[in-house]
């Protein structure tokens, strides 16, 4: 921790506001009768908030246009949150870091906390993007310098923001070798040391390195070999570091968007601290000084700002919304449905003795239930159900002997149901449905007398089966799979459930199909399937179909299904999956038909997507998939349809695209890609072979910078003329921005005239069409539309 933190500092911009508060309070007393000995005036002088704001930037070689872009925004950014926070005495620092050990420096301080705006401005424009020897840089040695190193200059008293950008995850651990400290710096301990310092991490990753951006998995190059340090391979780590410290993590933020990113976020975070100090100042008259900080810890840590309904200053603590005092403390915290977002304090069972009720039920918070509610011995209800919590329940829980309902469904938990919980005697509802738990069921809880209600559908427990030892057809390990299969997707309400988990021959199975003794394929489409798909499909080694379409299935597609690797038809499409495509997907070299589409899938298209060498079919269209198209894709040299829209893909169409000489569909509508369209797109010849002599290419919707569609797209023996219309293909990129004033001439080539008896072009209110083949609307960003009639 900065030791420095404790010497008294006087700052000007402090003593100027306090000499006008004082001078304008002297005057009012001279007004209303200075010398009357019958007139006394006290004067109340309330300091500003003080926010200390220091930008942070990876300044390697891919962070050149998001840093450039910051670099012209600076004093923008600095001047609105001036004028929007008048009673803030606001300061900025900069720093950016790079990596070890071939680059000059690892991190430097180059401009400690300052009021004076003009002199950070110089500073970020001393940022010098280059290096970068691989992937990760330094940025967990950047963070605990940033915490530790008194030359930082965090003013005394003030709340510190550090605003961090960057593009790819930092080496974890950083050894002694490399820092010469007296410790090895890692994630963890990041977060210790930048909590206890009361430092809030906002960070941003930009578009422009790693796939999975500062939350990627880490691999070290040289930075091994010289320091023999082995990469811990971890995930979310900036993730992690931003909300561990109330914080957030912003993902996937492009150059022309990254200044009102950054201002949207500390204006925000600056409003939550100065909101926060609002609430701190409320005399604590009607409860305990601790309960009075628990509560203000909450609208914290929980991003009160953006509460559907916020607690006021002008309000007293039993007077906010939700909160039920009795007999001088918190009973009850009931903020259900009031769109809480970042974490449950970590220290809240510490805070409320007395409290009975805790519902913090269907908001969007994320990170683990705390170990500290283990102390909240008078908890009656703890609701914590529809959020995006993670980790294992806490055995503390168990501890917790008044306990008598326990919701936490509708998270992304997991881990086992703690043996601990045999202790809670007096729990008569348990809901932990939907979530990802696995190992055997948990048969203790049968001792629990009073439990009257217990969901534990949609999860991946292992059930004791008395079927898969008497089976008959298959090995019982894949009895065992289906059974686990079948209560991990709530089999019990499927539609149709013939024979499940009931009859010995597991081959007769509503949907189940053999072949020479083992699971060869698994049809159940639109039959109502919930909850998730289990780790343990991975032991169907056998299998060569498995579609489960049109259901309502939800958590991550499991790695283990790059296990199934005689898989020809993987049909997964139309559910609620999320999380990101597993790499294992690669693993499926047999794979004829991959659909994925319409589910809620995010994160990169993942490079080994081109090992799929056989696949005539990709569909992952209606996701939320973001980061390029993969060069990989370019391998896929049988695919004939390959469906990309309506998802965030950015960055150019990959020229490899042009390989895919078989293809005769081609969707990639409703995305964010742009630059120029790849010529080799003209090498496509097949497009449209398949659907009634037309060719298909659809790239509407997008966010194209060309001026002009490739001439290789409208050879000179393909006329455009509205005779030939019978014969016609389409190239749709309406709905773009292309940079263009004008159709490009390419269009119409001087030997394919357009004639108009053949079309017509006309330019009336901005807004240039032809009646057969181009529409072009031109609104504020001229957003112009064209169709390319190709002849077959």
């Amino acid at each position: 921790m900065n030791k420095s933190r404790k010497t008294t500092v006087f700052h000007q911009p402090r003593i100027r506001a306090y000499c006008q508060s004082f001078v304008a309070a002297f005057c009012a007393l001279l007004l209303t009768g200075l010398g009357s000995t019958e007139q006394s005036a006290q004067v109340t002088i309330t300091p500003k908030t003080m926010v200390d704001i220091y930008f942070l930037a990876d300044t390697t070689g891919s962070m050149s246009a998001p840093i450039s872009s910051v670099k012209a925004g600076a004093t923008e950014i600095m001047n609105s949150l001036i004028s929007s926070f008048p009673d803030t005495d606001l300061a900025f620092g900069v720093g950016d870091y790079k990596d070890f050990p071939h680059e000059p420096y690892a991190f430097q301080s180059m401009q400690s906390l300052t009021t004076d705006t003009s002199v950070v401005q110089t500073a970020l424009n001393g940022w010098n993007v280059s290096g970068g020897s691989d992937s990760p840089e330094a940025q967990l040695y950047a963070l605990d310098r940033i915490a530790n190193a008194p030359s930082i200059g965090w003013r005394t008293d003030a709340k510190q923001i550090v605003l961090w950008f960057g593009d790819c995850p930092g080496h974890d651990p950083v050894p002694i070798a490399a820092t010469k400290l007296s410790y090895d710096i890692t994630k963890e301990s990041v977060i210790t040391d930048l909590s206890a310092a009361g430092i809030i991490i906002l960070a941003i990753s930009t578009d422009t390195g790693c796939s999975g951006k500062m939350d990627s998995v880490t691999s070290g190059g040289d930075y091994n070999k010289i320091y023999g340090a082995i990469e811990r391979n971890y995930t979310n780590q900036a993730t992690d570091i931003s909300i561990a410290t109330g914080g957030y993590h912003h993902m996937d933020a492009n150059s022309d968007v990254i200044v009102d990113t950054i201002k949207s976020l500390l204006s925000t975070t600056v409003n939550i601290v100065a909101k926060t100090e609002q609430l701190l100042a409320i005399k604590c008259t009607q409860l305990p000084e601790v309960e009075c900080k628990g509560l203000v810890e909450i609208y914290f840590r929980t991003k009160g700002y953006y509460w559907k309904e916020g607690w006021s200053a002008e309000q007293t603590h039993c007077e906010w919304k939700g909160i039920t005092c009795q007999d001088g403390h918190v009973t009850q915290i009931n903020l259900n449905k009031n769109n809480l977002k970042g974490t449950i304090p970590p220290s809240i069972g510490y805070y409320f003795s007395k409290l009975s009720i805790l519902d913090l039920a269907n908001n969007k918070l994320s990170g683990a239930i705390p170990f500290s509610l283990g102390h909240s011995s008078q908890l009656q209800t703890l609701a914590l159900n529809n959020n995006q919590l993670n980790g294992s329940i806490p055995g503390s829980i168990g501890y917790i002997k008044q306990l008598q309902t326990l919701n936490l469904n509708d998270n992304q938990l997991s881990g086992y149901i703690p043996k601990l919980f045999e202790k809670l005697q007096q729990l008569q509802r348990l809901d932990i449905s939907n979530n990802q738990f696995t190992g055997m069921s948990p048969a203790f809880l049968n001792d629990l007398k009073q439990l009257v209600h217990f969901d534990w559908a949609g999860n991946q427990f292992i059930v004791g089966s008395t079927i898969c030892p008497k089976s008959v057809g298959i090995p019982r390990s894949e009895c065992n799979a289906l059974v686990h299969f079948y209560n991990s997707t709530d089999g019990q309400n499927w539609k149709d459930n013939t024979g499940w988990n009931v009859t010995k021959a597991a081959c007769s199975w509503k949907g189940v199909s053999c072949s020479d003794g083992y699971v060869t394929k698994i049809e159940l489409n639109d039959n109502k399937l919930k909850g998730s798909i289990p780790k343990s499909i991975g032991k169907l080694g056998k299998l060569t179909f498995l579609s489960l379409r049109r259901n309502q299935l939800g958590g991550p597609i499991p790695k283990s299904i790059g296990k199934l690797g005689k898989l020809t038809s993987l049909d997964l499409g139309g559910n609620k999956l999320g999380g990101s495509i597993p790499e294992s997907i690669g693993n499926l070299g047999k794979l004829i038909r991959l659909d994925l589409g319409s589910n809620k899938l995010d994160g990169p298209i993942p490079e080994s997507i081109g090992n799929l060498g056989g696949v005539t079919y990709l569909s992952l269209n209606n996701n939320k998939l973001g980061g390029p198209i993969p060069e990989s894709i370019g391998n896929l040299s049988n695919l004939r349809w390959l469906y990309l829209s309506n998802n965030k893909l950015g960055g150019s169409i990959p020229e490899s695209i042009g390989n895919l000489g078989k293809l005769t569909y081609l969707s990639l509508y409703n995305n964010k890609l742009g630059g120029p369209i790849p010529k080799s797109l003209a090498n496509l010849n097949n497009l449209g072979k398949s659907t009634s002599g037309k060719k298909r290419l659809y790239v509407s919707g997008n966010k194209f910078s060309c001026d002009e569609i490739p001439s290789s797209l409208n050879p000179e023996d393909c006329p455009l003329k509205k005779k030939k219309a019978s014969g016609k293909g389409h190239l749709g990129v309406s709905g773009n921005k292309f940079s263009c004033d004008e159709i490009p001439s390419l269009l119409n080539p001087e030997d394919c005239p357009l004639k108009k008896d053949d079309t017509e072009l006309t330019d009336d209110a901005n807004k240039m069409s032809t009646t057969t083949m181009i529409s072009v609307a031109a609104g504020a960003a001229i957003t112009i539309g064209l169709v390319l009639l190709f002849l077959l």
